[in-house]
């Protein structure tokens, strides 16, 4: 594999060299210092060079390079990673790895060598093992060889290289045992100069200091795993687990390691923690000056440190005259290099620099990089933390700790970024490249292969095309599957609009105007949109884009608010609808996030107030139509019938009400024993019955038997101690804990889990000791969703698939069963069923990826009929069927019952046909319902309509002016107090509602447990 190796500084002095096979001499190292001198930093250097016999492949580290020879090909990676391999081993040896520590240590350093290779073959390359053969030098045991004549070397063979763990060395003790875990990520990031943020990612890692005795196995979770990408471990990770779980599983090495390192992609919506405005002028004469600000943003709170600003000035620069409002600054006249060293950055105290430059010439010279170092402690930039970290083997308690850094890698602020195109004429290629100026760095670079012939304008091709006609060309490619859509910055698209090319095109019409979709063979109706047009990969996946896709210099971003505006229904600024603009559901999805963020940044600025129109304001001459001639008539009975009665004396009328009164009460108790017969019948509740037996708990076994889900809520903590007490009456227990919002941050999209603070780990535990067979399934409440918020989620598949992969890590770190997911709101009801079948897709997929981790999914929807006893439900019985194909129980709201009339809290009528209506037309879906039961009351009153707990309830049944009555018409108990009627549930009225669940063979859901009667558990 390796033939030699030269340690080689910076200087072009060689260190040290180690041959393994024949001696290469060392004017092979001629080729690399000429490469060396090409590069502009030390760090530029090809990591692979080709000579006419041999391959050089060189690693960078401390002034150091690494260079190792070879004579065959082979893979420059693996190469690469033994060389990190020898620096690591170097480092922890010496502390240090540099050009003196190796000369000082040149003797240990050979056997090092010699023990990771053997005839140039990576042998022992595990720290552990080579400090069990070889001894990390000190002072004492320096001493102690010169007495006795020993080496480092040890004499016998190393335990850990026959174990199945050779990273970790048996037999480890310490008096202290403690783990530290550093999670340190680095931002590369390009930046205008307004401060937007053209490119950025993060390279991050976490090392570890390990000092644990004998063998601990840790398990480690994190917050936000979703986030890492290309993801490389330490062996010791068992990787199968994370790919299952996201769990981190390992035996650690002793000692100083790196766990893992990772990436995140720009596509993340990476934050960048400071920001730089600058203003630079240079031109020949007077004039040339410099202004610069420099601050936090979305730094969480925390203080920016050894903020250090640098600019690589032209030669034609002379000197620079700036007086820095924070620390110091310094221009280096032979190097060019201009060092604003800051230091400390204090909130709200942005420092800034400003002064003249120096120029020679008349020329005006384009603006340099500005390269930035910085460093934040306790913050991960990219929102990665440790949950908790469990230790498993070993009996004793370590200390842990865990610090978070972010710093800055290859951080620049430009002055512009620019776009060009090369064609040439012999293959009609159409070659795009991204390239900032004068920055020495390529973002990314596109080769376009045209699929047909190119219409150009007049123009000798051998010139770069100015952008307008490049992009003219560009979209007047008929054909562009398989192509990459170029990218632009939003003030090129600004000037692209104000351009004739742009007018030529759109003739001053908004673009979806001349946009016309191709349908396939015979279709009359219109396709429905496409998900996306451009792949993830930035790729064309269809032929006719829609009509932002296809124009290169056209996307949605709330700094434009032109373009967006063009989408938006005149009165009204609601976006028109997705098959009106043409677009595909991704732009459309970007059309709302934008118009959001246009409205949080004040660039689109207008208020429309509602206002119910009656259309006989639109017609001033409105008359009434006449009255038919069978209303005439009923009208005309009517006014006789009074007339009629007159014939009848008033104590003939009291009589027949009372007996009328008598008649309805027996009749109705008749019905209630017809329908099922009770074990509490209505004339079985009185005052004094609930008064004394209403804190009874019942512990007998469970009664009913189809499933049965309870919530319990914080602001009712009794409900607490009877989900502990009665679990092994129910199926699920749903605490009330988590709310979901919405968080949108420099175009990020994502979801912030609220409550997390109310989790009572412990009472779960109490709660399955009694039955180890329940399903603890905590709420979810999306909270603060407006209809916007709700249409842009819904249409955007990663910002759901980034919110349900924060609730099951929640799911797993805390071992519940499942989720009880309440989407819908406010939005909901002001949407008129628009997004219903989004909602339905959504909560589907969601179903699928929970059932594949074991996990249930519960939808609560309202009922499926309203007051009127028609269907008039969000959801109708198709939406629920089909919702019902992935979700484990759908729960019907059928405890609130809205009407303007005083009919009870749920009527005992209207929630049977509720479940017909659905059971009917479906009996297969019986088993995934769940009926809804209120444990709590409402007290209507001329003044008043507000919700009954059971202290209120016990207060006002205690007054000896209230009276305790049967509602014949809601089945359900009330109290007829002086200020009008309380309805709260009973005996009476919950049994005659779980004989409806028996009847038609579906579960029931208690809300809330807390707020009803302990007594009415001998129900359950």
């Amino acid at each position: 594999m390796l033939n030699s190796l030269f340690i080689v500084n910076t200087s072009g002095d060689v260190v040290l060299e180690k041959h393994w096979k024949s001696v290469i001499h060392r004017s092979i190292c001629d080729y690399f210092f000429d490469a060396q001198k090409k590069a502009a930093s030390p760090e530029d250097v090809s990591p692979v060079l080709s000579t006419p016999h041999h391959y050089l492949i060189n690693v960078y580290h401390n002034q150091v390079y690494f260079l190792a020879v070879t004579t065959t090909e082979i893979p420059p990676l693996m190469v690469i990673e033994f060389l990190h391999r020898v620096v690591h081993t170097f480092s922890q040896y010496f502390d240090e790895c540099s050009d003196t520590s190796i000369k000082e240590n040149c003797v240990m350093v050979f056997e090092l060598l010699d023990e990771m290779l053997d005839n140039g073959y990576p042998l022992v390359t595990e720290l552990n093992i080579l400090q069990d053969l070889i001894k990390p030098p000190n002072f004492l045991r320096n001493i102690a060889n010169q007495v006795t004549g020993r080496t480092n070397h040890s004499e016998t063979l190393p335990t850990g290289q026959l174990s199945n763990i050779p990273w970790r060395r048996q037999g480890v003790k310490y008096t202290n045992n403690e783990a530290y875990f550093d999670v340190i990520e680095e931002i590369d990031a390009i930046i205008d100069k307004q401060g937007s943020t053209v490119f950025a990612e993060i390279q991050g890692y976490i090392d570890v200091c390990c000092k644990l005795s004998g063998m601990p196995d840790l398990t480690m979770t994190l917050v936000n795993p979703r986030l890492l990408d290309d993801v490389s471990f330490h062996p010791c990770v068992r990787f199968k687990r994370w790919e299952n779980e996201r769990v981190l599983s390992f035996v650690p090495p002793d000692g100083n390691f790196r766990l893992l390192s990772y990436h995140i992609a720009t596509q993340n919506m990476v934050a960048i923690p400071i920001y730089v405005r600058h203003c630079i002028v240079l031109k020949g004469g007077t004039g040339s000056r410099i202004e610069m600000t420099v601050g936090p943003k979305q730094s969480m709170g925390k203080i920016l440190e050894d903020v250090v600003v640098e600019m690589s000035m032209p030669k034609a620069v002379l000197n620079c005259n700036l007086v820095p409002s924070q620390g110091k600054c310094t221009f280096d006249p032979t190097s060019h290099l201009l060092q604003w060293t800051i230091g400390k950055i204090e909130l709200g105290k942005p420092p800034n620099i400003k002064g003249t430059v120096s120029v020679s010439g008349t020329t005006t010279i384009e603006t340099p990089p500005i390269s930035l170092r910085f460093r934040i402690n306790q913050l991960a930039v990219s929102g990665l933390k440790v949950n908790r970290l469990d230790m498993y083997g070993e009996k004793y308690k370590p200390f842990k700790g865990v610090k978070y850094i972010t710093k800055a890698g290859k951080f620049q602020s430009v002055g512009y970024v620019k776009f060009f195109f090369c064609v040439t004429s012999f293959d009609r290629r159409l070659q795009g490249s991204f390239r900032m100026l004068n920055s020495g760095q390529l973002v990314a670079r596109r080769f376009i292969q045209a699929t047909t012939s190119l219409s150009f304008p007049q123009k000798k091709f051998k010139d770069v095309l100015p952008p307008e006609e490049a992009g003219w060309a560009f979209n007047h490619v008929e054909k562009k599957k398989g192509l990459y859509k170029p990218k632009h910055t939003v003030e090129e698209q600004i000037a692209y609009m104000k351009s004739k090319a742009y007018y030529d095109a759109y003739k001053g019409l908004p673009i979806y105007r001349w946009y016309k979709r191709n349908f396939k063979g015979q279709s009359i109706l219109q396709p429905p949109p496409r998900l996306f047009c451009i792949d993830k990969h930035g790729r064309f996946n269809v032929n006719n884009a829609c009509p932002v896709c296809r124009d290169e210099y056209l996307f949605f971003d709330y700094r434009n608010p032109e373009l967006i505006e063009q989408f938006l229904s005149d009165g009204t600024h609601h976006p028109i609808d997705i098959l009106k603009s043409g677009l595909c559901r991704e732009q459309y999805a970007m059309l709302k996030a934008q118009l959001l963020a246009a409205k949080e940044h004040g660039t689109i600025t207008f208020g429309v107030d509602f206002r119910n129109f009656d259309f006989r304001e639109w017609y001033k001459d409105w008359k009434e139509p006449p009255m038919p001639h069978m209303q005439w008539l009923r009208l005309c009975v009517l006014a006789l019938l009074p007339a009629l009665s007159i014939q009848l004396g008033k104590s003939d009328r009291k009589a027949k009400q009372e007996k009328r009164a008598k008649e309805e009460e027996a009749e109705a108790e008749k019905e209630v024993e017809r329908l099922v017969p009770l074990t509490h019948p209505p004339s079985s509740v009185t005052k004094q019955s609930v008064l004394n037996d209403h804190e009874k708990v019942d512990y007998t076994p469970r009664k009913f038997d189809n499933p049965l889900l309870v919530y319990v809520t914080p602001w009712n903590g009794k409900g607490y101690d009877l989900a502990k007490w009665v679990s092994h009456k129910v199926t699920h227990v749903s605490p009330v804990w988590l709310q979901v919002k919405p968080h949108i941050a420099d175009l990020s999209f994502s979801c912030r889990i609220l409550g997390t603070h109310d989790i009572d780990h412990e009472w779960v535990e109490d709660v399955r000791k009694n039955n180890s067979e329940v399903k603890i399934v905590p709420r979810v409440l999306f909270d603060d969703w407006d209809m916007e918020y709700l249409m842009s989620f819904l249409q955007n598949e990663a910002w759901m698939n980034r919110c349900l992969g924060d609730l099951m890590n929640l799911l797993t770190r805390s071992q519940f069963d499942g989720l009880v997911v309440e989407i819908w709101a406010n939005a909901m009801v002001r949407s008129q069923g628009e997004v219903t079948e989004m909602l339905v897709e959504m909560l589907n997929a969601w179903g699928s990826t929970l059932h594949k981790k074991d996990l249930q999914l519960i939808v609560p929807v309202g009922p499926p009929l309203g007051s009127n006893y028609q269907l008039s439900g969000m959801f109708t019985p198709g939406h629920l069927f089909a919702l019902a194909e992935k979700v484990d129980y759908i729960q019907l709201m059928t405890y609130d019952f809205v009407s303007k009339d005083t009919l009870g809290v749920a009527p005992y009528d209207w929630v049977e046909k509720s479940v017909a209506a659905l059971v009917e037309r479906a009996p297969d879906l019986a088993g995934q319902l769940m009926l809804g039961l209120n444990h709590y009351g409402y007290e209507y009153s001329s003044k008043r309509m507000q919700a009954v707990n059971f202290d209120k309830y016990l207060e006002l049944l205690g007054n000896k002016n209230s009276k305790l009555e049967w509602d014949t018409k809601s089945k359900e108990h009330f109290l007829r107090t002086s200020d009008g009627k309380v309805y709260y549930p009973s005996l009476t009225s919950i049994e005659m509602r779980l004989n409806i669940a028996r009847k038609y063979g579906v579960g029931a859901a208690i809300w809330d447990f807390g707020q009803g009667l302990n007594y009415f558990t001998q129900l359950l």
